[in-house]
């Protein structure tokens, strides 16, 4: 398991070098040269985030916490991520995020409830996630989420520094 303070977005970069991981039929594997040249497709950068994605879902994603690789904040990007992904291609990424959505809304919360923690830039990673998710799926649940863990942010304005606001 990789430690807390792993970037999940370096893992996704990381993870699309790894030709093996690529979706492509056998015909495309073929010498590197042929290739140089060629500017890469709209296609090509699908099927590199999706392999990336379905990379994450198998390592790092973990449904009983609802987190990926135990990082709390981080796990925030990711949900934003997807939910961005999901916007322009749905039906790369629906059955992925029909799964993670629900489950991370549920299961996270027992790491900390509503998503609070009094670290205010940790919160607010997450609202921006839910307000995402909640554009992608129209879900009103998301969007709840969102506007308590922004209150809980906003009634800081004012005292000291924590988490990014003063």
């Amino acid at each position: 398991m990789l430690p807390r303070s792993a970037n999940i977005l370096t893992i996704l970069l990381t993870t699309l070098s790894f030709s093996d991981a690529l979706p492509r039929p056998e015909s495309q594997f073929h010498q590197l040269s042929s290739r140089i040249n060629r500017r890469a497709t709209q296609s090509d950068y699908v099927s590199y985030a999706v392999a990336g994605i379905n990379l994450m879902q198998a390592n790092w994603y973990s449904a009983s916490t609802g987190l990926y690789a135990g990082a709390w904040w981080n796990s925030a990007n990711v949900v934003t991520m997807l939910a961005d992904f999901q916007e322009h291609f749905p039906s790369y990424v629906g059955p992925t995020t029909a799964l993670v959505f629900p489950t991370t809304l549920a299961q996270a919360q027992s790491t900390f409830p509503g998503f609070l923690n009094r670290f205010y830039d940790d919160e607010l990673w997450w609202a921006l996630a839910w307000i995402k998710v909640y554009d992608v799926t129209g879900q009103q649940q998301y969007l709840s989420m969102a506007a308590s863990i922004f209150e809980d942010a906003k009634a800081s304005w004012g005292t000291p520094p924590c988490g990014g606001l003063w």
